[in-house]
C-alpha cells in the first residue's frame, strides 16, 4: 500500500510529484473560468480605448487592463458568494477516492481533456464581451461616417471621450448580469475539474 512506501524513496517522490500534478490540473481547470473573464475585460478595454490604462498585475505576472482587473475581482466575489471555494475543496477531497494514492502512472487522457477545454476561455470571454464590443463597434462606425460627411469634425477630440462614456454606460448595464452569466459557467468549471480527475485515473 501507499503507507508502506517511504517518503524519501524514489517511489515516494514519484507519488508526491503525481499528487502535485493532480492539484495543478484541478487548479488550472478552475482557473480557466477566471481567465475567460479576464479575456473579456481585455476585449472591452481595447474597444473602449483603455488599452493604455494598464498596470502590473502580480497574479498574472504582466500588465493587465483595468477593466479586466475589475471583472476579475467581481468574478472572484461571485465565485465566493456561491460557495465555489467549498465545492472546489469537496472536489479535492473526492479526488483521493477517484485517483487513489499509488505509484501507478497517471493516464494521459486527463491532460488531453484539459487542453481541449482551454478553448472555452476564448468562447466564454467573447460571449461576455460581445454586447459591449458590438455597441462600441457601431459607435465607431457612426463616427467614421460622420467624419467622412464632415471632415472638420475631429474624431480624436470627440470620439475618445464619447467611446469612453459609452463603454462605462455599457459596463454599468453589463455588470448586474455578470452573476447570471457566471453561475452556469462556475458549475461547468467544477464539472470540468471532476472530468479531468476521472480522466487522470490510471
Amino acid at each position: 500500500g501507499a503507507a508502506a512506501i517511504p517518503i524519501g524513496s524514489p517511489a515516494g517522490v514519484w507519488i508526491i510529484v503525481q499528487q502535485i500534478l493532480i492539484g495543478v490540473a484541478m487548479g488550472f481547470s478552475m482557473r480557466m473560468l477566471f481567465t475567460a473573464v479576464q479575456a473579456a475585460g481585455e476585449y472591452i478595454g481595447l474597444q473602449m480605448g483603455l488599452s493604455f490604462a494598464s498596470f502590473f498585475d502580480p497574479s498574472s505576472g504582466g500588465s493587465t487592463v483595468v477593466v479586466s482587473r475589475l471583472l476579475y475581482m467581481l468574478a472572484i466575489l461571485i465565485f465566493l458568494s456561491v460557495d465555489g471555494h467549498l465545492l472546489l475543496i469537496a472536489a479535492l477531497a473526492h479526488s483521493f477516492d477517484v485517483v487513489p494514492i499509488a505509484p501507478a502512472p497517471l493516464s494521459g487522457g486527463g491532460w488531453l481533456v484539459l487542453v481541449r477545454s482551454a478553448g472555452a476561455i476564448f468562447v466564454s470571454g467573447l460571449m461576455l464581451a460581445l454586447p459591449l464590443v458590438t455597441a462600441l463597434l457601431i459607435l465607431n462606425i457612426a463616427m467614421a461616417i460622420l467624419n467622412r460627411a464632415s471632415p472638420q469634425f475631429s474624431v480624436f477630440a470627440v470620439g475618445f471621450p464619447l467611446t469612453l462614456l459609452a463603454g462605462i454606460a455599457m459596463l454599468y448595464l453589463l455588470i448586474p448580469h455578470l452573476g447570471s452569466f457566471l453561475d452556469p459557467r462556475i458549475a461547468g468549471a467544477l464539472a470540468s475539474v471532476e472530468q479531468v480527475i476521472r480522466a487522470l485515473r490510471p
